[in-house]
Parts: C-alpha cells; sequence; structure tokens
C-alpha cells in the first residue's frame, strides 16, 4: 500500500469525516424538525382561540335577544371542549349622577348592565380562556 500515489490514496472520505458529516445532518434534522413542530403547535392554539374568540361573541349578541338583560350568571358547553359562561350585572360608570330620569320621581329609565362572557378550552379540564365584556342597557323595572 505505501507504493500508492499520495493522491490516489485522498480520493474518498475517512470514516471521521463520515461520522462528523451525519452528526452535522442529524442536529440540522432536529432543529428543523422542532421549529416544524413548534409552528404546528401554535397553529392549533391560534385556531382554538379564533373559534373561542367567535363562540364568545356569538354569545355577547345574544344578549338582549334570547338572554334577557337582567343580573344573573348562564353557562353551558359548546362542543369540543369549549366551556362559555355569561356573567351580567348592574355597571357603575364613571360619572354617573342618576341623569337618566324622567323628572316625575327618582327612579332612572335606563340601566346599564355590565356584560362578560368567557369561554374557557383545554385538554383535561380549562386552561386556556378568552374574556370579552360590553355593556347593555336594559329599562329599567317600573317600582311597585
Amino acid at each position: 500500500m505505501s507504493d500508492l500515489d499520495p493522491a490516489l490514496r485522498r480520493q474518498g472520505f475517512t470514516l471521521i469525516e463520515v461520522i462528523v458529516a451525519l452528526l452535522i445532518f442529524g442536529l440540522a434534522f432536529a432543529v428543523v424538525a422542532r421549529i416544524i413542530q413548534t409552528g404546528v403547535l401554535q397553529s392549533g392554539r391560534a385556531e382554538a382561540m379564533t373559534r373561542a374568540t367567535l363562540l364568545a361573541r356569538s354569545q355577547l349578541a345574544r344578549i338582549g335577544v334570547d338572554v334577557p338583560v337582567a343580573e344573573g350568571e348562564l353557562d353551558g358547553e359548546a362542543g369540543e371542549g369549549f366551556h362559555w359562561q355569561i356573567v351580567i350585572r348592574p355597571a357603575v360608570l364613571e360619572g354617573d349622577r342618576g341623569d337618566q330620569t324622567d323628572g316625575s320621581n327618582q327612579q332612572p329609565k335606563i340601566l346599564p348592565y355590565q356584560v362578560e362572557v368567557t369561554v374557557a378550552w383545554g385538554a383535561g379540564g380549562p386552561a386556556e380562556a378568552v374574556t370579552l365584556t360590553s355593556l347593555r342597557l336594559a329599562a329599567a323595572e317600573p317600582a311597585r
């Protein structure tokens, strides 16, 4: 073997060079796989957040139509792990002086209510949630 020309002996790769190349390829593949996995997980989370927001907006639109504007709580399941809750309570507005009276008595004609809709979801119990808050006006019930 020693009588071979040195140029002919260097035509192939050594075992160490092949192992180093495979190690670099393996590390690069692991990094790319992790990036793809993170992207898929974030995409799923964004989809769930969008669905929860649309469900919360839908529940908020029901207030005053299907659900009366009155103090109280409602909740329910929307399927696929989504749970919604509506909380309606009287709102206290900044600078509220009771100016909504008709002059004959001190009972306000219109009362503001704070409506809070929360949609929660997650595996093994609600782990994430979206909450939307709005104000709704309702006619005051006449004094008895």
